[in-house]
């Protein structure tokens, strides 16, 4: 797996490659600490960050389907 930071216009990019997969993070995220992230998402949760609350839902329904397989 390769990893290349790069800053784009007003976010700075995250390029993750593994195999034949490319995942690009656009994010200020991705120059934070863990325990700043994880200060940032517990922020952003209290004030029901809209995409945030969505990410969740999507990630709590995927969860319980494959606890169910």
């Amino acid at each position: 797996m390769s990893v290349m930071k790069k800053v784009s216009s007003d976010k700075e990019t995250k390029t993750i490659k593994s195999g034949n997969v490319t995942i690009v993070i656009h994010s200020n995220l991705v120059n934070m600490s863990s325990e700043e992230r994880k200060h940032w998402f517990q922020k952003e949760q209290e004030n029901k960050n809209p995409v945030l609350m969505r990410l969740n839902e999507v990630i709590h329904k995927i969860n319980m389907e494959l606890s169910t397989k």
